[in-house]
């Protein structure tokens, strides 16, 4: 069993204020009446605070793979949940970007920059996603090799 803690980086954190305070810029140059232009430009900082907060609950803070074990995520509050499902967007050196799915329905990002990780742990999560099978897949072949 092998455990990659996922750190957040600083430019990530930089990236998301970015995007917040841009969004609100946009919002108060809208040529729209000066009265909409401040609850729009409130109402896009609030809906960009929330959804950063949001994230920052739910995102992995490590992943935790393994032959027998599967694909497990632990998230901020220290839960670990078992992947079901692993819908992959980008995965190369630079990046891995994926959307790891539980259970229950729910959906955790994933987002690793090349540069937050070491060479050989980001090469592990990136083989660990793409020979990733849901556990109802490998049991099924297992069952038939049996």
């Amino acid at each position: 069993m092998t455990v990659v803690k996922l750190p957040l980086t600083h430019c990530m954190q930089i990236s998301a204020l970015a995007l917040v305070v841009t969004g609100m810029m946009l919002a108060l140059w809208t040529p729209i009446e000066w009265a909409w232009r401040l609850p729009l430009a409130l109402a896009v900082g609030g809906l960009g605070t929330w959804s950063w907060r949001r994230h920052l609950r739910r995102r992995p803070q490590a992943i935790v793979f393994g032959r027998l074990r599967g694909l497990r995520c632990q998230t901020a509050d220290r839960h670990e949940i078992r992947i079901a499902h692993c819908q992959i967007g980008i995965v190369n050196p630079w990046l891995i970007s994926a959307r790891l799915d539980d259970d229950t329905g729910d959906h955790f990002d994933l987002f690793v920059p090349g540069a937050s990780l070491p060479a050989a742990e980001h090469r592990a999560v990136r083989r660990a996603l793409l020979s990733f099978r849901p556990s109802s897949l490998r049991d099924s072949r297992n069952e038939s090799a049996g």
